[in-house]
């Protein structure tokens, strides 16, 4: 086993963050952080695997995968995983996303032996019983049919198709109708043997632990991983032209807009000039979209943001919902807003903002299990010191300039009420 100690420590108060991260024979990867603050663990795996890696005939097999490794493991029926986590007082969380699936849950602190064990077993030992995948498709059939009838679900996937035509991050996590249906367990078993191998996983674990005797919990468990191969993360085509896309949907009372800025991630400070082009421009109470969209011009009823971070690229999105006769005046606004010089005013409060937000991630063990994961997974600091170093270097000239390259380009999807293509007049 070969041992890394990262040396990332910065004290405040009595609070020292560092991680050590640990890769054994097989390529397994662990990081482990003290933190004795409550008697709380968090435990996350994580798969180098998402909707990306798929095909159109495999479309949805990683979501599908996540689902039934839960169903059930050699040594661990469904029930009994529920149960042994619940014992410590929780339950596992699940996702699968563009490339990535992982597992997550946190515990009281005496449960890590145990749970470690149904972690090593998802790890390495899900059976795909034929009855449980036949009740499964059922359940995700279902949950198709939920995204299928939500509008914010139906403008994010119309969002992917029309920037990415020609890449695998058009296609949707759940997959399918056809595809769920075919799936059988040569199917889910050959996903798993290729993906869920020791070089393509790692595990974080975060809290009250003693980390020389969790990492001889983790060898005990985790050692007989085959090694298998990383899962190579691809360059992604982006359709970079400026693009507006409208569709009229019968069940929606307000127009829904849905922005998206797709920006090359060259990591580090690009990271927190997006951060803080949100903070300015998007989010929050202050934000220009709000303040001047929402509460000066009462043009829109609600305005969000979300920041999804991809290898070599970063998507920053905007989500409004206004009156339908409204949303031709609240896009030429979005335009003006953009358009505007960066203040020293508005980069203050965002940089205060942003250090905030640090502060409150690292308050929790799961906090700090995400954002070690986030900082290995992206090459971004993890070190909170110099997360506030980059911060603090963000200058209104560079951010206006780093704003004008990126923000030029914003493609927007627009889900109007069906009535607007008949009688209501446009203001």
């Amino acid at each position: 086993m070969n041992k890394v100690v990262f040396c990332l420590i910065l004290l405040i108060g009595n609070t020292a963050w560092s991680y050590e991260k640990f890769v054994l024979d097989n390529g397994f990867t662990v990081y482990l952080e003290k933190n004795n603050q409550n008697p709380l663990v968090a435990i996350q795996l994580w798969v180098n695997v998402g909707s990306a890696d798929e095909t159109e005939s495999t479309n949805g097999i990683s979501h599908f995968t996540e689902h039934m490794i839960l169903k059930g493991t050699t040594n661990y029926s469904g029930e009994n995983i529920g149960n042994t986590i619940g014992k410590y007082g929780n339950h596992i969380g699940a996702w699968t996303t563009k490339k990535q699936t992982f597992f997550s849950t946190e515990i009281l602190a005496e449960g890590l032996p145990d749970v470690l064990s149904v972690f090593s077993e998802i790890a390495k030992n899900a059976v795909f019983d034929e009855n449980d995948i036949e009740n499964e498709k059922r359940v995700v059939l279902e949950e198709y049919s939920t995204r299928k009838d939500d509008p914010m679900s139906l403008i994010n996937s119309t969002f992917f198709s029309l920037v990415f035509p020609s890449s695998t991050y058009r296609m949707e996590e759940i997959g399918t109708v056809k595809n769920i249906n075919s799936f059988n367990r040569i199917d889910l078993l050959s996903h798993y043997e290729k993906y869920y191998t020791a070089k393509n996983m790692m595990l974080i674990v975060v809290g009250d632990i003693s980390v020389e005797d969790t990492m001889k919990l983790i060898n005990a468990e985790y050692s007989s991983l085959k090694s298998g191969q990383k899962n190579e993360n691809n360059s992604v085509e982006v359709n970079s032209y400026k693009h507006t896309y409208e569709e009229y949907l019968k069940k929606i009372p307000q127009t829904l807009i849905k922005i998206g800025i797709v920006v090359p991630s060259n990591e580090g400070k690009d990271y927190f000039s997006d951060k803080a082009l949100i903070e300015i421009i998007h989010s929050g109470y202050g934000s220009r979209v709000n303040r001047e969209l929402k509460e000066d011009l009462n043009l829109i009823s609600s305005v969000s943001a979300e920041y999804a971070k991809y290898v070599g690229m970063s998507i920053i999105f905007i989500n409004i919902e206004c009156p339908c006769e409204y949303y031709k005046s609240v896009l030429k606004q979005v335009n003006l807003v953009f358009g505007r010089p960066i203040t020293e005013e508005e980069l203050d409060r965002a940089k205060e903002q942003l250090k905030t937000g640090i502060y409150i991630s690292r308050s929790s063990v799961e906090g700090i299990a995400s954002d070690i994961a986030e900082a290995i997974t992206y090459n971004l600091p993890y070190n909170v010191e110099d997360q506030i170093s980059m911060i603090n270097s963000l200058n209104s000239r560079e951010l206006g300039k780093y704003k004008s390259e990126n923000y030029n380009k914003f493609n927007a999807v627009i889900f109007n009420p069906y009535q607007l293509r008949y009688d209501i007049p446009y203001k």
